[in-house]
């Protein structure tokens, strides 16, 4: 391990655009902080060996050849519970959301961001927040109740803070302004949102259900 390394939170991205991944190849790779131990254009080659296990946190494309972003988020999820996995995306669905947040993705993050956000993001993701963009935040608000696959329904209890966040990322505030509003910091916001996150994962992991998001 040298210097660069050392202390360095090791990431991996997972992403069929080549274009997309030398990008991301030269975020990382310029920044002392982040150790990108695997670039890979598809679940099938990140798995087939042991590199992608060392990561802490993954960058995952919903739209992959072969497995899916939501089937390679189940896997690693379930062989790595402790890794967090945030998906890596241009376009955001009513099903690929709730799909992928159930197999226990914890953040969303836009291809579009900015290096110097992103990485800003990243960090924070360490030390417990969660990305989301505001396609996500209106789909958490409004699509669960048309979302059935049986006829049960499930419940997210969310409180009235965490309504208000994601109200106003809905409407494309950054972070930064939504804490100013809700006399939160950046930090609690993006707290907040994982445990939003944590809360539709732990109701819907079991079983893809019909569900209500309501206030506590």
């Amino acid at each position: 391990m040298n210097a660069k390394t050392s202390g360095a939170l090791p990431i991996a991205v997972i992403e069929d655009n080549r274009f997309i991944r030398n990008g991301m190849k030269l975020v990382f790779q310029n920044e002392p902080g982040f150790n990108l131990i695997g670039s890979y254009s598809s679940c099938e080659e990140a798995f087939s060996g042991s590199e992608i296990g060392k990561a802490k946190v993954v960058l995952m494309d919903l739209k992959l050849p072969g497995m899916s972003g939501i089937e390679g988020v189940r896997i690693l999820k379930k062989k790595y519970p402790g890794m967090l996995i945030i998906v890596f995306t241009a376009y955001e669905d009513d099903k690929n959301v709730f799909a992928a947040i159930s197999a226990g993705a914890l953040g969303f993050l836009d291809k579009k961001t900015p290096p110097a956000e992103m990485l800003k993001i990243l960090r924070m993701v360490i030390k417990g927040g969660s990305p989301i963009t505001p396609v996500v935040a209106r789909r958490i608000l409004s699509s669960p109740k048309s979302i059935s696959i049986n006829s049960s329904r499930k419940k997210i209890r969310l409180t009235d803070q965490q309504i208000g966040i994601l109200d106003k990322i809905a409407l494309g505030k950054s972070y930064s302004t939504v804490a100013a509003e809700l006399e939160l910091t950046r930090e609690k916001v993006l707290k907040q949102v994982r445990k939003i996150y944590e809360k539709v994962y732990d109701e819907t992991k079991n079983e893809k259900e019909k569900i209500d998001v309501f206030v506590v």
